[in-house]
């Protein structure tokens, strides 16, 4: 039980994040509530995180964390124009980065530049 409801959590705030970062509300320094959102995020993948990486995770936690990475990488990806290093990742294991860093950036950023081409920018 315990598991699924770490992984409700983690869903539930990556939902906001995403919905955050889609809106253009890319998460700022200067604003409390979002730099607290964003510490609270991170400090529950790294409870996660603590947990062996190569033993399966329960309660689907493994497509949480490659979801967070999805979130982290397309953020990452906005603020530098590059691809999140494997190394930014330590949370996930190789399978999760690959899934969420570079197959789930892929299609974040085709959602991305088609909602940039609908409003012609």
């Amino acid at each position: 039980q315990e598991a699924f409801d770490k992984s409700r959590r983690l869903n539930v705030a990556l939902i906001h994040a995403r919905a955050s970062l889609e809106t253009q509300n890319v998460v700022s320094t200067e604003n409390s509530n979002s730099n607290d959102f964003e510490t609270n995020l991170s400090k529950l993948v790294e409870s996660l995180a603590q947990e062996n990486l190569r033993v399966p995770r329960e309660a689907n936690l493994s497509s949480r964390i490659e979801d967070y990475s999805r979130y982290k990488s397309f953020q990452y990806f906005l603020e530098s124009g590059t691809l999140l290093p494997p190394s930014r990742c330590s949370y996930a294991t190789d399978e999760e980065y690959l899934g969420g860093a570079v197959i789930g950036l892929a299609h974040d950023l085709a959602r991305y530049a088609v909602g940039r081409a609908t409003i012609r920018n």
